[in-house]
């Protein structure tokens, strides 16, 4: 079943007011959108046991920290869900006793509803203050069935929008660097397709290898290496040689872009950027023990991809500027250019 179809059960349910399923629903639609705490969390609303919690969560967790962490935000929150404001407690404790020391409220779905079923608040006082607080959690538990399938929709729906922007990102890089750098983009390409049918560790080591490869040519295209030292724009010596790859940006965006607070921003996306290219690259020396997680090369990938994008404007302004899109052809007349 589809996300979306997953998001509309929970839609049905959750209308219709049958909390047992409404739960259920979410908590599927929690482990197929893979949201570790939407699970913990309606895992909780589900009573399971620690046993069971820690059974269902333990291999989809990275090590019993995160696992630890998930268990505890999961509880305060659930507890959160089914408590009652401290002033209606005060005026209970005459009729409930002590709410610390009773369970009434934290029961699961299928008792909850069970208990609305057959309770008869005109027998016994008590019976009726449960009856009503049981109301209370129920619509409370079917109201966060609901807002979790709106959010869940919401995210769906904007993760999309990126996707479409993303790729017109990358449609725009790889025809740019194939025409004026073809190394940058044959490398992009090929991490890319790596990512996209990686199987594992081996084929996330190949792509941060790829990624690693990328960014080295997009130096060499923007700034090529020089031995020793250079005396930079602002003054400075710096070394400039192959592995100086984020020196070497930095100059090229100095000498190409006027001061700005874009410009600076540039250069902390190059910092950024160089950080993820040299984590990947450590990681991968070490071998088989050290695996590269997929969403640490595909948040180095995508970054790359945002650079490159912002490097080739930079370049195209000072070099080309007849390879610009027509809004920035107009912008660049009506400044006097860079």
């Amino acid at each position: 079943m589809s996300l979306q179809k997953r998001i509309e059960a929970v839609y049905e349910q959750a209308d219709a007011g049958n909390l047992p399923a409404s739960v259920r629903a979410s908590f599927r639609l929690a482990r197929i959108a893979n949201d570790l705490m939407g699970t913990a969390y309606f895992a909780r609303i589900l009573r399971f046991q620690k046993a069971e919690f820690d059974r269902l969560l333990a291999p989809l967790v990275d090590d019993a920290e995160q696992l630890e962490w998930l268990s505890r935000v999961s509880l305060s929150r659930y507890l959160d869900l089914v408590s009652i404001p401290g002033d209606f407690q005060q005026a209970l404790l005459p009729v409930l006793g002590d709410f610390e020391k009773i369970e009434v409220l934290r029961l699961s779905p299928d008792e909850l509803a069970q208990s609305l079923a057959s309770i008869d608040y005109r027998k016994d006082k008590s019976d009726g203050i449960f009856n009503s607080l049981h109301r209370l959690i129920a619509s409370r538990m079917i109201e966060t069935c609901h807002s979790y399938a709106i959010g869940i929709e919401r995210a769906l729906a904007q993760a999309e929008r990126d996707t479409s922007f993303l790729n017109g990102i990358e449609g725009q890089v790889e025809s740019f660097y194939s025409l004026h750098a073809p190394n940058v983009a044959e490398w992009l390409v090929k991490a890319r397709s790596i990512l996209k049918r990686s199987q594992g560790d081996k084929d996330n080591s190949l792509a941060a290898t790829s990624i690693r490869r990328a960014m080295l040519e997009l130096a060499d295209f923007c700034f090529p290496p020089q031995e020793g030292k250079i005396r930079c724009l602002d003054g400075t010596e710096r070394l400039m040689g192959k592995d100086q790859f984020t020196n070497r940006l930095h100059e090229f965006v100095t000498v190409n872009l006027d001061k700005s607070g874009s410009r600076d921003l540039l250069k902390t996306e190059i910092d950024l950027v160089g950080v993820y290219v040299r984590r990947l690259n450590e990681i991968s020396s070490k071998g088989v023990h050290n695996p590269i997680p997929t969403y640490e090369c595909d948040q180095a990938l995508a970054s790359l991809y945002m650079l490159s994008f912002q490097l080739a404007r930079a370049y195209a302004l000072k070099h080309l500027p007849d390879d610009q899109p027509n809004e920035e052809r107009r912008s660049s007349a009506s400044t006097g250019g860079r």
